[in-house]
């Protein structure tokens, strides 16, 4: 029995008396068994990993679902064809410390929560905005990229809509994201829009934009 998020080494169960490969490379299994919500059948099963230090193997009812280096990093996991809604599934995750080829710190665990999640067949999978402001910081430029993933070829728009600090609706040149794909694709697209007279923000003026965005799908 383990305490997690945390360190397994710190938790008296890991052991390191000598900087040698042979020790620092033997792999740790992390298991436990959850119930898979009856309400996710006909939905994708996604696991969300926000730290798993550092070089990761996830297994789901014996079967490797997929692996991941870097333990400051978040991942996901597709196991809809794993596992089945209403009944109970096995999740496995193989923990090797890799040193030194990824970091120097002796830590062997899962650091961060996990989330177990349902979404759509096809859902947004990307949504990044960056905001480059002009020389005379008056005007800025947002350009957002958003990615759809694709679990039945189609075509997906996605609509975007932003608010000023005070809540009013700040017109789009380019409000929309058309994107078409194939099955099990990731698709992604951006646009660019000039936003005029932007109210910025510091520490003492913590002035937020609100960016939402809106995914539709035959209508």
């Amino acid at each position: 029995t383990v305490t997690l998020p945390g360190d397994a080494e710190t938790q008296g169960y890991i052991r390191y008396y000598l900087a040698t490969q042979s020790e620092t490379e033997f792999e740790s299994a992390f298991e436990r068994t959850v119930t898979i919500p009856s309400d996710f059948a006909g939905q994708r099963v996604i696991l969300r990993l926000n730290g798993v230090v550092n070089y990761g193997r996830l297994f789901v009812n014996g079967q490797l679902v997929r692996t991941h280096r870097g333990g400051k990093t978040t991942w996901n996991a597709d196991i809809t064809n794993y596992v089945t809604p209403g009944q109970e599934a096995r999740i496995t995750i193989g923990v090797t410390c890799e040193i030194p080829k990824v970091d120097f710190m002796r830590i062997r665990g899962i650091t961060g929560d996990i989330a177990l999640m349902a979404v759509p067949q096809n859902y947004i999978s990307t949504l990044h905005a960056v905001t480059d402001l002009d020389d005379t910081y008056t005007n800025a430029t947002l350009t957002v990229e958003a990615g759809i993933m694709f679990n039945a070829g189609t075509t997906g728009q996605i609509k975007l809509t932003l608010k000023d600090p005070n809540g009013n609706n700040i017109a789009l040149q380019n409000d929309t994201i058309t994107l078409t794909g194939s099955e099990t694709s990731v698709v992604e697209n951006s646009v660019a829009n000039t936003i005029n007279n932007v109210t910025l923000w510091d520490s003492e003026h913590p002035n937020l934009y609100t960016l939402t965005a809106e995914l539709y799908q035959d209508g």
